[in-house]
């Protein structure tokens, strides 16, 4: 193994000689373009050797290939290529000359520093002593000084006192403010004078210098004496030393934040986590006018334990202000397991504590807690506290509500090669999948197997949401949605229980949460409540009903549309009645069916549109026909068109006659209408040959 390991190594640096070989060739090459002979520099600096130097050497001197000389002959290690750049010196001038001083300086060759200190003031001379760094390179461009001051600059990283000299008034500006840090540093505790006198300086360049050294500088003593100077600074100033206090995370500046009371110095509080600044924060959030948003901001993201507890004592203030602000907080923070505290807060003697306490509870409160809610609501005291509790069990509604499969009921489902081919009946299988949580039901073998082998197959499901048997049809690897989304049964529970006992304006919080809340059993709620004695208390339940967002409410709003003395509610009715036809599942002939029925009652045009509306989700010859009875009335026929394309790009495959038909009679006057309308019209007429 060892010998393999000799060969293959030897074999290598054979090589690599070898292609040395061919590189230099490259380079004395009379025909070999610039690009070849730059390309050979760049391998030489990988594989050059000895034997490479004098070629390169040649090179120094040549405007266009010298660069690429020196980029070749850096990575060397061999001394005699610090003598061909030593030599070069006297060969070259000007920009060549300056390369060869950067090389002599990348080597840091300090056999050079004679012929360099020659050069001074040179600035690539100077930059290269500066570089190499031996005493007497040092003490030679410092006597330059101000002329080699940017060299200066970096020799003064490992020869601090140089900042020093490069601080005074004839070196220039941009330079002094680079050194001015590294002087200020290097003086230890004996610099924060200077650092303060920066923080005045009309210098933008300086106080930028100052403020750095401020997050950055460890040195002990500095926060003290800082703090002391903050007072001292024009108001921007003051701010942009605060922040910069915060960032350097010293809590010596805490006693001097406390008492300014301006925006930065309650932010870098918040940002120190310092606890102790929560009662000056509340009294600035209380009465501080412009700064009470900062301080309630604050003591909102304070983070930490303590500021939590600082938070929450503040609900045993003797001053209702206080406690009411100390609610809020509660509610912002979002306080885990402060509800039971909340919850007390609402019995607190003072209204507006009691209404805060309230809304922070409905923020926080989960299904557990509903329950003591509601029976605050029925022992309200006034119709604020009503529609704050209104409020908190409505929020309580929408964070609980979950999908659920606990209101479906699969009546059939079927798995395979349909309509007419071999299929499984998987009904067991979907109930299991929902009982099981999966409310998206995947049409795939691997849910159901295969029983039509190189088939296509397709999921059918024929199921009952609570609102009548409905159907639905999904090709194979696509899902079929069954889940709603709904409150958890024991909020419905609590809230239907509620009703009976309830009055007023707190038995009309409780129809409108029942609205929020929605189901089948909510609805029962509403619905018997739409004959209560109170005026008020009934016309709630019926607009709910009438807003009611599912199909379980049609046969309700279509009797009240029917049968109702009340015009207000007769129209109500019917619009909910038509938007609820339309977003049903149901098959497009049987919406139509229903839209025909409602359609008896409608006796002005804002209803009329709402039907042409319900038509565009029924996709069917018959939508299009009844569609079609609109185009002669003059407010309508734009709404008509419009529907009539919108179903006719549904249906145009599978009924292009009656499209077609359609069409011919439809004359949209919007133009991105009237394209669409033209542009389906010859697809139909096409499909129907």
């Amino acid at each position: 193994m060892k010998n393999i390991i000799l060969s293959l190594l030897l074999a290598a640096v054979t090589s690599a000689f070898a292609g040395e070989a061919e590189l230099l060739a490259t380079l004395k090459s009379s025909t070999a373009s610039r690009y070849e002979k730059s390309d050979a520099c760049r391998q030489l600096a990988i594989v050059a050797t000895k034997a490479s130097i004098p070629t390169l050497a040649a090179l120094l001197t040549n405007e266009e290939m010298s660069h690429m000389a020196r980029y070749a002959l850096e990575p060397l290690k061999d001394p005699s290529v610090d003598e061909v750049l030593r030599d070069a010196l006297g060969k070259t001038t000007d920009r060549l000359r300056a390369g060869v001083i950067h090389s002599i300086g990348v080597r840091q060759d300090k056999k050079a520093v004679p012929a360099l200190i020659a050069l001074l003031p040179d600035t690539f001379a100077a930059s290269a002593l500066a570089r190499i760094g031996t005493p007497d390179a040092l003490a030679a461009i410092e006597k330059n000084l101000p002329a080699t001051a940017a060299a200066c600059l970096i020799a003064a990283e490992t020869k601090p006192a140089l900042y020093e000299k490069l601080i005074a008034p004839s070196i220039p500006a941009h330079i002094r403010i680079g050194a001015m840090a590294g002087a200020i540093r290097n003086r230890g505790a004996k610099g924060i004078p200077t650092l303060i006198q920066q923080l005045h300086s009309d210098d933008p360049g300086m106080f930028g210098v100052a403020l750095r050294l401020t997050r950055e500088w460890d040195e002990k003593k500095l926060t003290a004496a800082l703090a002391a100077e903050i007072t001292k600074l024009p108001a921007d100033r003051q701010d942009l030393l605060i922040r910069a206090l915060g960032d350097r995370g010293d809590r010596a500046v805490v006693p001097a934040l406390l008492a300014l009371r301006t925006a930065a110095s309650i932010q870098v509080l918040t940002q120190l986590r310092e606890t102790s600044a929560v009662p000056m924060m509340v009294e600035v959030a209380l009465g501080g006018r412009e700064l009470a948003p900062v301080a309630q901001a604050a003591l909102v993201s304070m983070p930490g334990k303590e500021a939590e507890k600082a938070v929450l004592a503040l609900l045993d203030n003797s001053d209702a202000k206080i406690r009411a602000l100390g609610v809020s907080l509660i509610g912002q923070r979002r306080v885990a397991g402060a509800v039971p505290m909340l919850l007390k807060a609402t019995g607190d003697s003072d209204e507006a504590v009691r209404t805060a306490a309230i809304r922070a509870a409905g923020e926080l409160a989960t299904a557990k807690d509903f329950p003591l809610l509601v029976d605050l609501l029925l022992k309200a005291k006034s119709s604020a506290e009503a529609e704050s509790l209104e409020t908190a069990l409505t929020g309580v509604c929408t964070r609980e509500s979950k999908p659920t499969a606990a209101n479906i009921t699969v009546v059939k489902a079927v798995y395979g090669d349909l309509p007419d081919g071999k299929s499984a009946d998987v009904t067991e299988k979907v109930a299991k999948l929902l009982k099981a949580g999966k409310f998206s039901i995947e049409a795939s073998n691997k849910n159901f197997g295969d029983p039509a082998r190189n088939k296509p197959k397709k999921l059918r499901i024929d199921y009952d949401a609570g609102s009548g048997v409905q159907s639905k049809t999904v090709a194979e690897r696509d899902s079929i949605a069954l889940s709603a989304i709904a409150v958890p049964a024991a909020i419905t529970d609590a809230l239907c229980a509620a009703v009976p006992k309830s009055s007023g304006a707190a038995k009309i919080s409780l129809l409108r949460v029942l609205r929020s809340a929605g189901g089948a059993k909510a609805l029962g709620a509403i619905r018997a409540a739409a004959s209560d004695s109170d005026t008020e208390v009934r016309e709630t339940a019926l607009r709910a009903m009438c807003d009611w967002p599912t199909a379980e409410a049609l046969p309700d709003l279509a009797n009240l549309a029917k049968t109702s003395p009340d015009a207000k509610f007769k129209i109500l009715a019917l619009r909910g009645w038509l938007r609820l036809i339309g977003v049903q599942d149901a098959a497009p002939q049987k919406k139509v069916a229903s839209l025909k029925e409602a359609s008896a009652l409608i006796t002005r045009d804002d209803e009329r549109q709402l039907l042409l509306s319900a038509l565009g989700q029924a996709p069917c010859a018959e939508a299009l026909t009844m569609a079609l009875t609109f185009l002669e009335t003059p407010r309508l026929k734009e709404t008509a068109c419009v529907t009539i394309v919108g179903i006719g790009e549904k249906i145009v495959d599978s009924q292009p006659a009656a499209v077609a038909a359609a069409l011919e009679k439809a004359e949209p006057k919007n133009r991105r209408i009237a394209d669409r309308a033209k542009e389906l019209l010859d697809r139909a007429k096409k499909a129907a040959k």
